[in-house]
This record gives structure tokens, C-alpha cells and sequence, in this order.
């Protein structure tokens, strides 16, 4: 999923860039380190949409993908627990402290 980080360090998903409609999410605790990739639980905002200026550079300070952490199977089961990492447009990965480093790995290791 395609989300921004604001420049309030605030989450979120744009459900309709055209018209500014933002839908706040949450990073909460930490759950766990897999493959070198830090996921965390996270919620989405149960108030609504909110509108924000898209256009204005002073709003948006970095886009994001959240990525779900998949079970061995394929996507995880609708009783089990759902955990994200993110990645951000600089290649720079969520940080247990929630804070954005590089990888936690090489590529080599993966491949030995």
C-alpha cells in the first residue's frame, strides 16, 4: 500500500490525491524483525478522511510503501495477527524506535 509521511511526522493513505483526501494511520508497537525488515502493528483512522493540501510542499515529506508481512502460505489468515514494515521513496526501512535507516542486511547475505 502507497502511503505519505507528513512533514508533522504524521501517517497516512491519499484515497483521492486530485481532490487532498488523506486517511490518518498509525505506527504502533513493535512486533518483529524478519529477514532484516522491521514490522510493527499499525492502525488506520476510524474518524474518516481528513483534506489536505497535496499541491503545498510544506505537507508531504516522504512517500512510503507498507508492506504486510505475508505468512509462508500467501497472505496471513483473517484470525491472525497483521504486521507492516515500510520502505520509503529513498530506500530507507523503519527502525524498531520507528526512526528510518538503511537496510538491516546486505544483498550478499541473502544470497549465500
Amino acid at each position: 500500500m502507497s502511503i505519505v509521511m507528513l512533514k508533522d511526522g504524521s501517517f497516512g493513505a491519499m484515497v483521492d490525491a486530485k481532490e487532498g483526501e488523506f486517511v490518518p494511520m498509525t505506527c504502533r508497537d513493535y512486533d518483529s524483525d524478519v529477514n532484516g525488515c522491521t514490522y510493527h502493528f499499525w492502525d488506520i483512522s476510524e474518524d474518516g478522511t481528513i483534506l489536505l493540501d497535496v499541491n503545498s510542499s510544506e505537507s508531504i515529506s516522504l512517500y512510503c510503501l507498507l508492506l504486510l508481512l505475508l505468512e509462508p502460505s500467501g497472505l496471513p489468515k483473517a484470525y491472525s495477527k497483521t504486521v507492516w514494515t515500510v520502505i520509503t521513496s529513498d530506500w530507507l526501512e523503519i527502525k524498531k524506535d520507528k526512526s528510518f535507516g538503511p537496510p538491516a542486511f546486505e544483498f550478499g547475505d541473502v544470497c549465500k
